[in-house]
């Protein structure tokens, strides 16, 4: 036990340090090491290496293929590369917390059903359960949008498959459709690799040292231009000639006051306005645009300098959404995957279990550095998965460009498929005690059929997988701590309570409190923790 309480000290300790990097004076985590910066050489390398080696001294319970599913999802790992790509501030800790979170969840165990009573314990674990699921459904909704086609296309060809999988309830097939699916992101991401001649340190030191992220001349935007799949606002941060591809009506509104504050203009294919920095343009789905090329793609770092040094250091806002996805991470991600003390893994299996969340994890940083390489506008006009799609087609020209996009979402299906039905396992197990009955068939099926329909409408795949594992940190984290059980379901309902206020606050939220509207844990984990110490306080 004094063991394991060492290595969770230390793993917290290595957080620590990776957010006080981006404090240093003088911008010292945006020192660069063999082109990349300290920050990124820590968070990816030295922490996870030096948590690798004290969780196996420390040792605790081994990776077991339910963990592992649980936690290489595409509602994380797409994620994570896009948050690189678009240099939000916070990834390099959010690729950190997402390695570390297993191994932090093999040191701690999980207590048994009797730790809440039953209703709000297997209550709230369906709740995080179809929460994540949700999250997982949308991200394979968008990654159609990748692939030429419309989000229902992907839950039509998803959804039923998972369902056929949840209701037979089989697990044998898990451990070899989730290597398939990691090496075939593998084999992607080395493709890639291959195709630009440059190894994933070497692109990020190339593209730090851009001058300039602007639209290049084999870029579809340029050449024949591309048809938006949502509604998409254009900020322009330089002057610069857009052209209509097809008829569609165009919003500009003026950003320096020059000319008409608002206009509206229907363009044929071939019209063109000649706008101005600072202009945004509102354009609806289904319009067709090209850009120029050696124009400034809109939406990107101004260059790639900016790009590397957003995630080198932040202002306070970014601290505080790193700290909220890093908190949300590791509670959420230790509540979920916590075992309990008789779970077993044949030990052939544990090594490669424990390799591929971390695999998994590079891939999708190794993805987002590339994307951004070579392809600045691959989110242009579409959702972030539709981006992770189309890499391998943008980085290699021809049909393997093409068949390596649809390996990719194969690969992305296949870990879909096993996350979300262990997710609906751990739903129905938490009702029916684990018993393979009918109702527990009924459960699984039933999980996943109201995740696939709440995936139709729209919505951010990241933001959803916070809610769910906020609730988990807030509402299933007490369970982990070794306290009477009053204390325990006090800290609980407060905690799930202040998750579920939080969420429904959101529209109010967004625009006041972005950083708690999409982190309800920062508020709802210390609210548990204090009411717990309160009751507890009482009970002394």
């Amino acid at each position: 036990m004094v063991r394991r309480r060492v290595g969770l000290m230390v793993m917290l300790a290595l957080l620590t340090i990776g957010a006080l990097l981006s404090l240093l004076p003088a911008d010292a985590g945006a020192i660069r090491l063999a082109g990349v910066s300290v920050t990124w050489w820590y968070a990816i390398v030295l922490a996870p290496a030096v948590a690798t080696v004290v969780g196996l001294v420390v040792g605790g319970a081994p990776a077991g293929v339910r963990s592992v599913a649980l936690w290489a999802t595409p509602a994380l790992f797409v994620p994570v590369a896009t948050q690189i790509f678009t240099a939000t501030p916070a990834a390099p800790l959010v690729a950190l917390a997402a390695m570390l979170a297993p191994i932090m969840a093999r040191l701690v165990r999980a207590r048994d059903a009797r730790s809440l009573p039953r209703p709000l314990g297997a209550g709230l674990l369906t709740g995080v359960v179809a929460l994540v699921a949700w999250a997982n459904f949308l991200v394979v909704a968008d990654a159609a949008r990748g692939l030429g086609g419309e989000r229902w296309h992907g839950l039509a060809l998803a959804a039923p498959i998972a369902l056929a999988l949840a209701w037979r309830g089989d697990t044998e097939w898990r451990l070899p459709v989730l290597f398939a699916s990691v090496g075939l992101l593998a084999i992607a991401v080395v493709a890639v690799a291959v195709g630009t001649t440059v190894t994933p340190w070497r692109a990020w030191s190339r593209l730090a040292s851009r001058p300039v992220v602007a639209f290049a001349e084999s870029s579809a935007w340029v050449r024949q231009g591309r048809t938006l799949s949502t509604p998409t606002s254009v900020t322009l941060t330089e002057a610069q000639r857009m052209t209509a591809t097809n008829t569609a009506i165009w919003r500009v509104v003026a950003g320096d006051g020059g000319g008409p504050a608002e206009f509206e203009r229907r363009l044929a294919p071939g019209d063109s306005l000649a706008l101005r920095s600072g202009d945004q343009v509102l354009l609806p789905a289904g319009a067709g645009v090209r850009f120029e090329s050696g124009r400034r793609v809109p939406g990107a770092p101004l260059s790639g300098v900016e790009w590397a040094d957003a995630t080198a250091h932040s202002a306070l806002g970014g601290l505080l959404a790193a700290a909220g996805a890093v908190f949300t991470l590791v509670g959420g991600g230790v509540a979920l995957l916590a075992s309990p003390a008789s779970a077993r893994t044949p030990a052939r299996s544990r090594v490669l279990l424990s390799a591929s969340v971390l695999v998994i994890i590079l891939i999708a940083v190794c993805w987002g550095v590339y994307a951004a390489d070579v392809g600045a506008d691959l989110a242009l006009g579409g959702p972030a998965a539709a981006a992770f799609v189309r890499l391998p087609s943008v980085a290699i020209s021809g049909a393997w460009g093409g068949a390596l996009a649809v390996a990719t979402a194969v690969a992305i299906i296949g870990l879909l498929m096993t996350a979300v039905t262990t997710l609906a396992d751990r739903a129905a197990g938490a009702w029916t005690g684990g018993a393979a009955t009918h109702h527990a068939r009924a459960l699984r099926a039933g999980v996943v059929i109201v995740a696939a329909v709440l995936a139709l409408v729209p919505a951010t795949a990241w933001n959803v997988l916070m809610l769910g594992l906020a609730l988990a940190a807030a509402g299933l984290g007490p369970t982990l701590v070794d306290a009477p059980p009053p204390v325990r379901l006090i800290a609980s309902v407060t905690g799930s309570l202040a998750v579920v206020s939080l969420a429904l606050a959101d529209s109010w939220l967004a625009p006041t409190a972005p950083v708690l509207s999409v982190h309800p844990a920062l508020l709802a984990v210390p609210l548990a923790a204090g009411a717990g110490w309160i009751a507890g306080g009482r009970r002394h």
